[in-house]
């Protein structure tokens, strides 16, 4: 949930009170959501934080430092933001057209720019305006499909909607004021947010990971079953060899039954028969003697299975579940699927 209008109201006159004969001397973008706007005042450095992530949208003292995210921030909203506002004094901090917008009013000589903070449910965002109400920075692309909001066309002012004025209130007067109320609540629930997006994308990982194991598993089957025909083919090969008379004259096709089961064997008739027959066997035997191999291998893929299968389970066992759950993906992401040996089913139809 996002700042109410009474709790900007009130966030938004400790900020005029913090910043009341300040300068504007910086400003920063903390990751692509969040800006950091630094102020020198008479009562010491001040800092506002206002991020534009849905549902966690904010402005506020910053009362601790915050590492920086990455993720791509807007580097021209950065230039923009201090070529048109550092140097420039704070005169007033107020929120505006009795909705969640809060405007930093800033001036320098004659020149005046507003800092203002859409803090809206679905399309928070940060804009940069001039005198005559000209857009000329904002922090993200608008979402609005109502309002035109681009750089270079006048600002519009948020649309109510439906519902609007049924407000909770959460945060209430403390020594320390509403904004370490509010870094406190939003910075627990970005760590909340953090920790599901997380759990979702490792599970993802996990699913994945489980589909490549299990169409390793499928490969080798393959692999164990071409061994087998294999094996039968090189035992009706053997008993042809040692019995030439099964060979018509000329060559041609040749069945033998092995354990009860017809195995037909097509000779290549410009080879002499024991010649094509030992070439044949040779084949099949390489591909016989694959099948330990396959087994062993087949073994440890319904292993990884289903380790996989467990740790996708107990994904939401906390932080160690899901440490386990990275290693084991870099384990499987590791593993080629392919690798298997050659197989040549020999001339059996």
């Amino acid at each position: 949930m996002t700042l109410t209008i009474k709790e900007l109201e009130t966030v938004a006159s400790e900020l005029d009170s913090a910043l009341a004969g300040g300068t504007l001397r910086d400003v920063t973008l903390n990751d692509a959501n969040t800006a950091v706007l630094s102020f020198a005042t008479a009562g010491g450095d001040r800092t506002v934080l206002v991020c534009n992530r849905p549902r966690l949208s904010r402005i506020h003292l910053r009362t601790r430092s915050v590492p920086p995210r990455g993720g791509g921030p807007s580097p021209d909203f950065a230039a923009v933001a201090r070529s048109e506002l550092v140097g420039a004094a704070v005169e007033h901090v107020v929120t505006m057209y009795g909705d969640r917008v809060v405007s930093i009013d800033l001036r320098q000589g004659k020149a005046r720019r507003r800092v203002l903070f859409e803090c809206s449910g679905h399309h928070p965002n940060l804009f940069v305006v001039d005198e005559a109400n000209v857009v000329l920075a904002m922090l993200a692309p608008s979402q609005s499909r109502l309002r035109d909001l681009r750089v270079g066309r006048h600002y519009q002012r948020p649309l109510r909607h439906p519902g609007d004025g049924i407000e909770a209130v959460r945060f209430l007067d403390a020594p320390t004021g509403i904004s370490a109320q509010i870094e406190e609540h939003y910075l627990v629930a970005e760590e909340r947010e953090a920790r599901v997006a997380e759990v979702a994308r490792v599970r993802q990982e996990l699913r994945s990971a489980l589909d490549h194991e299990r169409r390793a598993a499928a490969a080798i089957g393959d692999d164990i079953e071409r061994s087998v025909d294999a094996a039968r083919v090189a035992s009706a090969v053997r008993k042809v060899l040692s019995d030439p008379g099964l060979v018509k004259h000329g060559g041609g096709r040749v069945t033998v039954d092995v354990e009860g089961r017809p195995v037909h064997l097509q000779l290549d008739p410009r080879l002499p028969p024991a010649q094509d027959l030992s070439r044949l066997l040779a084949r099949c035997e390489r591909v016989a003697a694959a099948r330990p191999g396959a087994e062993r291998r087949l073994a440890e893929t319904r292993a990884r299975e289903a380790t996989l299968g467990s740790a996708l389970a107990g994904l939401e066992g906390g932080p160690e579940a899901l440490d386990r759950a990275r290693s084991l993906i870099r384990q499987v992401q590791q593993r080629p699927l392919g690798g298997r040996p050659p197989v040549d089913r020999g001339r059996r139809r």
